[in-house]
């Protein structure tokens, strides 16, 4: 090369802020070191190590002047800069707000820190997030929350937005009624309570443009959340069907449950109908071609409710026709 150009390269490769390396893994951790140290990720060099038994592991060091961080997947490379700038620059990315000063050059390790997880799934959100939180998130506040996940070691999160679009396509498969669906389907705050079966189109019904702009939202956070080395849950069949199904299908088992607070009685449909099992494979088989997934499945059969019997047998027979 040139000798009059390589000051002017070096230069320009200086001043870049973003790091450029190959590889799925790296270019989710690169991206992510973009969003939370904007303008510092030139600093840091992301690499990819195995696993420990099967843990998540990263590690830390310095070298050649920066900071390289590793870990078996985008989570882990994520939750070594956060303890990083948590035990070396005294900042903080937090849901509580972010306190970040980097000074110049950054501080240096003196020796590697290596972490291997003890857990392999570290889980979070319970449906009722869903209604009191996140009901109306848009993609940028979701983009947070995942970045704030990896951050924090987070790889096994409940990713139940677009559910009620699943619901609305196997019912439509199945021949109802639009207008049975409406009266099925819960609107936006109270959908965690529905999908739980404790309700009934409470707040509904949704437009079609809500259907359509949850739809792209779950397939952005579920692609973000793939690429990030995360395995999300996603909801799964439960038992809990419109009354509508009554009339489509006049010889199915569909018991009446008692009232969950001042609501209306669901209906749950019968674990040894093969209905059940129908609805069920219907159900993971939508979601999977709408979403992907991790084949982590969440399923609350009776939330607060309860069965239409305590038989120990009938118990058993809707665990495992959920599972199955």
């Amino acid at each position: 090369m040139n000798a009059v150009f390589k000051p002017l390269l070096a230069l320009l490769l200086s001043a870049c802020p973003v790091v450029t390396v190959a590889g799925p893994v790296e270019d989710a951790a690169v991206a992510l070191l973009n969003r939370a140290v904007p303008g510092k990720a030139s600093h840091f060099t992301c690499e990819v190590i195995l696993p420990e038994a099967g843990k998540d592991v990263f590690e830390i060091e310095s070298r050649g002047g920066k900071i390289v961080l590793r870990g078996n997947n985008a989570v882990s490379i994520g939750s070594a800069l956060n303890w990083y700038l948590k035990y070396h620059c005294d900042s903080d990315i937090s849901w509580c707000g972010d306190q970040v000063v980097l000074k110049e050059p950054l501080p240096a390790l003196m020796q590697k820190v290596r972490k291997v997880s003890p857990h392999t799934y570290r889980y979070t959100f319970n449906y009722c997030t869903y209604g009191y939180t996140m009901a109306f998130w848009d993609w940028e506040r979701w983009e947070r929350e995942l970045d704030l996940m990896a951050l924090h070691g987070i790889n096994t999160p409940l990713l139940a937005t677009g559910a009620e679009v699943v619901y609305r396509n196997v019912y439509r498969g199945l021949g109802l009624p639009q207008r049975d669906i409406d009266e099925f389907i819960a609107g936006p705050p109270f959908l965690p309570w529905f999908l739980m079966g404790n309700l009934n189109g409470w707040g509904g019904p949704n437009p079609e443009s809500w259907y359509t702009r949850q739809e792209a939202l779950q397939k952005r956070i579920m692609k973000r959340a793939m690429e990030l080395g995360m395995k999300p849950v996603l909801p799964a069949f439960s038992g809990h069907v419109p009354a509508g199904l009554r009339q489509k299908f006049p010889d199915a088992k569909i018991a009446r449950l008692k009232k969950w607070s001042s609501f209306e009685s669901v209906n749950v449909l019968d674990p040894s109908d093969p209905l059940f099992r129908k609805i069920g494979v219907g159900f993971v088989r939508e979601a999977t071609r709408l979403y992907g997934t991790a084949h982590l499945y969440s399923a609350d059969t009776f939330n607060e409710v309860d069965p239409p019997t305590g038989d120990p047998e009938y118990l058993r027979n809707i665990t495992r026709e959920v599972y199955q």
